[in-house]
């Protein structure tokens, strides 16, 4: 890439409110200056998530300045405001089942059998959120207890699971500029 600043977009909130920092490229070939530009891109997003609704984009999404993002902006106004309405009030968890160590000897069996007879992650996870997406969960405000509880049933059921969020919805954005 050419060496150069652009605006980057981070997402879009409430009010059709640009999330924009300025994005130098060579800064691309620098694992700490792109460290850096990732957390500034994630930290838009979560405190956009804190005070409403936001449409996140891709890190990377870029435009050569800023009369380019708003006519992108004024051409997708509809879309984004119909996206921003769907995803108010929700937000992104992350959900993965951790296999536990393998059991030796003639205990794989016994707790193979044990393991089978749990009740399905994803299927349970599903009943308490919106959308599933792989191991992402769409997960309305109000449901969150419920989503907390399926979480916590699972586990005391016996699975070992890895939890993350609440998220920006990135898995659940059916926007792209």
């Amino acid at each position: 890439l050419e060496p150069g600043g652009v605006i980057a977009l981070a997402g879009i909130a409430e009010g059709i409110r640009p999330l924009t920092f300025e994005l130098d490229r060579s800064a691309l070939d620098d694992e700490t200056e792109l460290e850096q530009l990732v957390r500034t891109h994630n930290d838009l997003l979560v405190g956009a998530l804190a005070d409403g609704g936001v449409v996140p984009f891709r890190f990377g999404t870029t435009f050569p300045d800023r009369a380019a993002l708003e006519a992108w902006i004024d051409r997708n106004r509809a879309q984004v405001e119909l996206e921003l309405a769907r995803l108010r009030g929700r937000a992104e968890w992350s959900v993965e089942a951790v296999a536990p160590d393998r059991p030796q000897g003639e205990r794989y069996l016994e707790e193979r059998l044990a393991t089978a007879v749990l009740p399905d992650v994803r299927a349970r996870l599903a009943d308490v959120s919106e959308e599933r997406a792989g191991d992402a969960y769409l997960v309305a405000n109000e449901q969150q207890p419920a989503f907390a509880a399926a979480v916590a049933e699972l586990e005391a059921a016996g699975h070992q699971l890895r939890v993350t969020g609440p998220w920006p919805a990135y898995s659940f954005t059916r926007l792209a500029a």
